[in-house]
């Protein structure tokens, strides 16, 4: 495992050897062959991350409740501590060219503890560097870069179980690093985005492993990133929301119930005692040249708000969910408002005892309740089934984004978004507070200042709120 302290001494090394480069060429090129240089963050933004506001464990607290309990949590109300670290283990790096090509550029088992902690590199901004080797130059763009995540642990996740003087509580254990800890893979849970019966795409649907990542050009807005000789280093940045992003989940294991925690389910619906929680790690990609980009700076207005930057032109929507393209107003997301979004089943039960068989039929007429709540009323045939899953993979999949560069300001205070490419970009800022465990809906960020704000090679540009 890699220690903090190890980490730190890497990002520390990495950025000094940067700012002590003569001209246009940072020394870090002195220091290995590799002309593509990989950083990992688990933030929203790309600079200056909104500080850690996760909820404290108190259930008489309303945003505890509300902000850091996901709606499967119903059976046992215990408390336990919050998680205090993130735990990765990275099994491998390919990059996806245009015509199809996959190209391993990093075949090394990484394993990462990252304490949530807003001096921790992964939570900072700074980011984490991960091992790679080169990759081949090529005349064609690379569209994708895939990572291949074997497990994804956090601690402080209880097993709570009945006795005869109530609910008694043992902490999870689980193997990291060739060690057994105190820790839940929650990666395990994170299959896919639907599993309804129903599509076909249940088969095969998956976000996780491998995680694929779309790499888009800031300057031009297509597809891809050209890799050649000429700059002496290029950084893929590699974002993932998991800062302010973390919730409590539930599930049962009769006549167990465990607490863990997991990235905030923003895909899948997940009721109570359900245990999939969907494939939903938020990913975005940017690559930059150093030495080859510009600054934009800016101050802010009386709230603390987030500021984003999207190449011209491009569709602010696009960077934010459409909580309803149903037009039914079931629930308050895209998730919940989606009338089709039927229950699976329980599974047969096969066993002798009483107790679980009891537990079993509750469940199926439970289940038959949920459908009959949802057929016909709300999704009275096939092909209103399949229309509605369809919007529903176009809103979270093809009509939906990260913004390639983003800042969190304090309010009335200036911010920075560096290492920005040359080109033009619109900038938004968001005119509602954010929120913990929510993406950004329609209509919440509007324009700042004015558009199109234009980038070059070792310019500063100021703009203002």
């Amino acid at each position: 495992m890699k220690t903090a302290t190890h980490i730190r001494t890497c990002i520390i090394l990495f950025f000094t050897a940067l700012a002590a480069g003569c001209g246009d060429r940072p020394l870090l090129t002195e220091m290995g062959t590799n002309r593509l240089m990989v950083v990992l963050k688990g933030t929203y933004e790309s600079d200056s991350p909104m500080p850690w506001s996760m909820p404290d464990p108190d259930p008489l607290d309303l945003d505890y409740n509300t902000l850091l309990l996901d709606d499967s949590v119903d059976d046992c109300d215990g408390v336990g501590p919050n998680p205090s670290f993130l735990m990765m283990d990275i099994a491998e790096l390919k990059l996806l060219d245009s015509k199809g090509k996959q190209y391993r550029f990093a075949n090394y088992r990484q394993t990462f503890a990252f304490p949530f902690s807003d001096l921790e590199p992964f939570f900072s901004g700074i980011g984490v560097v991960l091992e790679n080797d080169d990759v081949p130059f090529k005349k064609e763009p690379y569209v994708a870069v895939g990572l291949y995540i074997r497990k994804m642990l956090t601690d402080n996740a209880i097993r709570f179980y009945p006795s005869e003087d109530g609910w008694k509580s043992l902490y999870m254990w689980d193997s990291f690093d060739s060690e057994d800890l105190p820790s839940f893979n929650f990666n395990k849970f994170q299959i896919h985005s639907f599993y309804d019966t129903l599509r076909f795409e249940k088969a095969y649907i998956n976000r996780v492993y491998p995680l694929i990542v779309p790499i888009t050009d800031l300057d031009t807005g297509n597809l891809g990133f050209f890799f050649n000789k000429t700059p002496p280093l290029t950084v893929l940045e590699i974002r993932m929301v998991v800062k302010n992003f973390v919730k409590k989940y539930e599930y049962e294991s009769y006549p167990n119930q465990v607490h863990y925690f997991a990235l905030s389910d923003w895909l899948q619906n997940v009721e109570p005692e359900e245990m999939n929680i969907g494939g939903n790690i938020i990913t975005v990609v940017r690559t930059y040249v150093p030495g080859m980009t510009g600054t934009i700076r800016g101050s802010n207005g009386p709230e603390a708000r987030h500021i984003i930057a999207v190449p011209h032109g491009a569709d602010i929507s696009l960077y934010t969910l459409n909580t309803d393209p149903y037009g039914t107003s079931f629930g308050d997301d895209v998730r919940t408002n989606n009338p089709c979004n039927l229950p699976m089943g329980p599974g047969l039960y096969l066993g002798t005892s009483i107790s679980l068989a009891l537990d079993y039929y509750l469940e199926v007429e439970k289940n038959k309740k949920t459908w009959n709540d949802r057929v016909p009323d709300r999704c009275g045939d096939f092909a209103t089934y399949q229309q509605n899953w369809n919007t529903f993979a176009r809103e979270v999949g093809s009509d939906f984004r990260l913004p390639p560069l983003a800042v969190y300001a304090e309010e009335n205070m200036d911010f920075t978004i560096s290492n920005v490419p040359p080109g033009r970009y619109d900038l938004y800022r968001a005119n509602v507070d954010p929120v913990y465990g929510r993406l950004y809906e329609d209509g919440e960020f509007t324009p700042y200042g004015s558009n199109p704000v234009t980038v070059s090679i070792g310019s500063v540009t100021d703009v203002s709120f």
